[in-house]
């Protein structure tokens, strides 16, 4: 139980940060690959992208991204936990 209350704070957080900062780098990520093709960069800046995309496109994947940051969040704390207790000793 006490592994619970200190893990789940952290990963809700870092879900939710994820989920406010995935559509922006997935406008990154789709300016990059306008830009790799030839196409005007001026038209397709980040800012553009997100006006003109429906919110359902910006997310595509983020399922994905919540599989892989749940196993990244526990090894982060439980790396945290130990190298906290090898530095006390």
């Amino acid at each position: 139980m006490r592994v619970a209350r200190r893990f789940v704070p952290p990963t809700v957080v870092l879900l939710l940060l994820s989920a406010v900062l995935y559509p922006l780098e997935t406008a990154k990520k789709l300016s990059q690959v306008s830009g790799s093709l030839g196409h005007k960069k001026i038209n397709n800046s980040p800012l553009e992208l997100l006006k003109n995309t429906p919110v359902k496109h910006l997310y595509r994947g983020f399922s994905m991204q919540v599989l892989k940051l749940a196993p990244y969040s526990f090894l982060h704390y439980t790396m945290y936990e130990m190298a906290k207790r090898t530095l006390n000793t």
